[in-house]
């Protein structure tokens, strides 16, 4: 009987200690991010503000990572196949069966107008009265009352160069722009010079914040990562890295109205 329980109790600690080991040893992350997505993702100088935040987590934690970019379809094949240790920004809508960071980066979108406009807009259905610019597939991923606002209204566009939806509200060829603030601010950098960016813009809090999580292989190496995500955050780092990547402009937000029922 001890024989027996001897060569379970090694058996245990032989599945065991690979994984643990490989949690301490493993000291470069090859890490799945997404395609070009400023400036969350700069893909070409491996930066981005989605990219240093993990990168800097990471390196509180003991590690250096190995950015690899390609859509989410890529990066969760790489990841089953044993090739990535981890994938940056999941959300719980895609069932991935993995171990799940803490949040570390937030994208927030919001119904963006020109303040001089003075719109009215209290709801996601307040934006039918207006003609909308927004970005690709935003009628599928902002919820179904955005979505049965798009279907319903004749003056919604959507662009995939988003230095477009910008120009359209910049022009005033259309009311109001759907975008998360840090990509709106990053595409007004790129638009043409004679475009004027200075009138100041109102941001109408319509939408949830998405915050995103990672997800890795390792459960030793993921509670890792979350040690060192709560270091930056207490130290300074995670707040320097949101400023680096923000235009800080003074914009009023006006809030969504709460219904009654």
């Amino acid at each position: 009987m001890k024989r027996i329980i001897f060569l379970f109790l090694t058996l245990i600690v032989g599945v065991l200690t690979p994984a643990l080991v490989y949690a301490e040893t493993k000291k470069t992350l090859i890490v799945g991010f997404g395609m070009n997505k400023p400036p969350y993702v700069f893909e070409n100088e491996n930066s981005g503000l989605e990219v240093e935040i993990f990168r800097e987590a990471a390196r509180a934690a003991g590690y250096e990572i190995q950015p690899f970019f390609g859509p989410l379809e890529r990066l969760i094949s790489k990841m089953q196949s044993g090739k990535l240790d981890a994938i940056s920004v999941t959300n719980w809508n895609e069932n991935l069966h993995y171990y799940r960071s803490l949040p570390f980066v937030t994208y927030h979108n919001y119904a963006i107008a020109l303040k001089k406009k003075n719109l009215k807009i209290k709801t996601i259905a307040d934006l039918k009265n207006y003609s909308i610019t927004s970005f690709q597939r935003s009628r599928n991923l902002l919820g179904s009352e955005f979505e049965k606002m798009a279907k319903e209204n004749p003056q919604y566009r959507e662009f995939a160069d988003q230095k477009l939806r910008n120009a359209q509200l910049y022009k005033e060829r259309a009311d109001v722009a759907i975008a998360d603030i840090r990509i709106f601010e990053y595409f007004n950098t790129q638009l043409n010079s004679t475009i004027n960016i200075n009138h100041p813009i109102v941001m109408y809090d319509l939408f949830k914040k998405n915050q995103y999580q990672a997800a890795f292989h390792s459960e030793a190496i993921m509670k890792k990562f979350n040690e060192g995500l709560l270091k930056i955050k207490k130290n300074g780092i995670y707040k320097k890295l949101e400023t680096k990547y923000s235009q800080n402009q003074n914009n009023q937000i006006i809030p969504l109205e709460k219904s009654n029922n």
